[in-house]
């Protein structure tokens, strides 16, 4: 026969193992469903040719893909130089004619942006240096993100 301070002791040690299962249980949902709210995009910034368009010259094609669990609309794109928020600049890009923003991109797919590489390189060359670091901006209603371009992209605004 099991001792009456024993079974306490278990009483006791069973409500704290429930109450920190409980806690344990609202702090992954309540994580799942943070994750699952959020957009999730992988971007790829590269130099290119619109052959086939009706476009000439180079080009600067962002290919954006939805990694998330919901659909993301891309309101826009642009550039942003520099480290610190207060002595970061920023571009907003205007797309070529190819392509219409905002554009909605469903969960698993991909969309392709493509911007005159001359009109970057004029904003480029416009910047007083240091010009580092140089990143693509990729924007949302809920988030920016932050891409760094391919090597090509860089030495075709280096000229």
């Amino acid at each position: 026969m099991i001792a009456t301070d024993a079974l306490d002791i278990w009483n006791v040690a069973g409500t704290w193992v429930s109450a920190l299962g409980t806690v344990g249980a609202v702090v992954v949902s309540l994580w799942l469903a943070w994750q699952s709210g959020r957009p999730r995009i992988e971007g790829v910034v590269y130099l290119g040719t619109a052959l086939g368009t009706g476009l000439s010259g180079k080009h600067i094609v962002f290919t954006v893909k939805n990694t998330g669990r919901m659909p993301v609309r891309v309101s826009g794109i642009g550039w942003t130089v520099g480290n610190r928020k207060r002595d970061k600049k920023w571009f907003f890009q205007i797309p070529s004619d190819l392509t219409k923003l905002p554009v909605d991109v469903s969960v698993g797919q991909d969309t392709t942006i493509m911007v005159s590489a001359e009109q970057v390189r004029g904003w480029f060359e416009e910047l007083e240096p240091p010009r580092e670091p140089f990143k693509a901006r990729i924007m949302t209603p809920l988030r920016e993100y932050d891409v760094d371009p391919h090597p090509d992209v860089i030495t075709y605004l280096h000229g």
